[in-house]
């Protein structure tokens, strides 16, 4: 939970960040020049913290600018394309100057594994700002604003100046309608070490607000070293009120490797829940390699600290991205008893573009059998596969002892949403029940099956019975 409000937070500061890094380049790069040659392009090269990678490479294209006669620039626009080391574009940018002063920004976010695809586009808007004699900000504030590839509205905010540096970030998230509030995060930077615009320690502070109640959410802080890379994450997570803490989250990223990008590289990640007391109720180690997941050991404790369950989380079968991102092939959580043999496994399916497109998951009994309920879902998106995995939850968790009273409820569960499912040409689903029996006469299997009104299969529930 508390990844999350650290992304979030990590890309606003790398926003603002890179604002000002550009306005430097600007900066710099017309001192350097002189009257009779104005500049035309530039590429400045940023490195990663140890002073030897190559971190992005930014190419300024200043064919639209306008400069006086004593070379500074003064309005017109510059185009910027921000790449990897390995020349992989990351977003491209077109900035607006009037007076000598930038005024507003147009970014598009890039699809690091095919830089035809727009992620994001970014709108920035300057003109609140306020500067000094050296063209440095010193106050005021910059208006965010950033929405999806079909220019949907996804986020909108401010982040605040004061006295030359960088004080706080409001922002509030939306819906996939563009206008329906989902949340709101408000970033304090003031406790942040910098220096020539690069992190050099101290930590930022992290609130996320629910969604349209503004009431807390998780409360956070994330601390850097002296280099600017991520050291601890502490994140306490509330209740629904708003004002009582649940839980305590602590991320240790101690050991992990970051790359020049500031992303994870290798190592493994800690995370540490704790409730009030000060118990530790879970922790969970993450491995990674060459920017990716491996696999996640989870420890959960009960009320007494005894064990209760643990879980392997594999990524053996994973199709990532470039950038660490998962987009194809499967991952499996397994999850064992207190006594170490297996309860479940629950494999998730991706269909090449980071989406659920099935899952399925199958119940063990303590000698390693499949007992009863192998759910497959094959359109995470027609069926509502969160709502019945809900079932299966509560089988792995021992809340339920009659499995077959918890088969029968998911097998309700599907005949009600029957009524409510409709594809987008409207057409309405059926199911169909198979029954297997052995040689004996006695049950094996049933199978049930949602199909379309041309009989194509959604989704499958396998329910299995052990041979008396």
């Amino acid at each position: 939970m508390g990844n999350r409000n650290q992304n979030h937070s990590l890309a606003q500061l790398g926003h603002s960040s890179l604002l000002q890094t550009v306005h430097d380049n600007i900066k710099d790069d017309l001192a350097s020049n002189t009257i009779i040659n104005h500049p035309k392009s530039a590429i400045v090269k940023h490195y990663g913290p140890n002073g030897a990678l190559v971190a992005n490479q930014v190419h300024t294209d200043y064919s639209q600018a306008q400069f006086d006669n004593q070379g500074s620039l003064q309005g017109g626009k510059i185009q910027l394309s921000n790449s990897t080391a390995e020349n992989l574009l990351l977003s491209k940018s077109s900035l607006q100057f009037q007076s000598g002063k930038i005024h507003q920004a147009s970014t598009q976010i890039l699809d690091i594994n095919d830089s035809t695809k727009v992620r994001k586009h970014v709108q920035t808007d300057y003109s609140q700002l306020q500067w000094d004699d050296d063209n440095q900000i010193k106050g005021g504030h910059i208006n965010v604003s950033s929405s999806s590839p079909k220019q949907v509205k996804v986020s909108d905010g401010q982040l605040s100046y004061q006295s030359n540096k960088l004080q706080e970030g409001n922002f509030k998230t939306y819906g996939p309608d563009g206008k329906t509030v989902t949340g709101g995060n408000a970033i304090d930077y003031q406790q942040l070490q910098t220096a020539y615009h690069e992190i050099t320690g101290g930590f930022i502070s992290l609130k996320h607000t629910r969604t349209s109640s503004a009431k807390l959410s998780t409360a956070s802080q994330l601390y850097y070293d002296e280099k600017g890379l991520a050291q601890k994450l502490l994140t306490s997570n509330y209740k629904t009120d708003g004002s009582t803490i649940e839980s305590k989250v602590e991320t240790d990223y101690n050991g992990v490797f970051f790359n020049p990008r500031h992303k994870i590289h290798l190592g493994h990640l800690v995370l540490t829940v704790k409730n009030l007391a000060g118990q530790q109720t879970s922790q969970s180690t993450m491995l990674f390699k060459d920017g990716h997941s491996l696999q996640t050991a989870t420890i959960t404790n009960d009320a007494q600290q005894q064990l209760k369950n643990s879980s392997l989380k594999d990524y053996s079968k994973t199709i990532f991205g470039k950038d660490g991102q998962i987009l194809g092939g499967s991952k499996t959580l397994y999850i064992y008893h207190k006594l170490g043999y297996l309860l479940q496994a629950n494999v998730i399916f991706y269909d090449g573009e980071g989406k659920v497109s099935r899952q399925e998951a199958t119940i063990y009994n303590q000698d390693g059998e499949v007992l009863k309920g192998n759910l497959r879902i094959t359109d995470a998106n027609i069926l509502d596969w969160k709502k019945i995995s809900a079932a299966f939850e509560e089988i792995k968790s021992g809340l339920v002892n009659d499995i077959q009273l918890q088969v029968n409820k998911i097998n309700k569960i599907i005949e009600e949403q029957k009524s409510l499912i409709a594809l987008p040409n409207q057409q309405r689903t059926h199911i169909k029940k198979q029954v297997f029996k052995r040689a004996n006469g006695t049950l094996a299997k049933e199978v049930s099956t949602v199909l379309t009104s041309a009989n194509v299969p959604i989704a499958s529930l396998f329910t299995y019975y052990k041979a008396d």
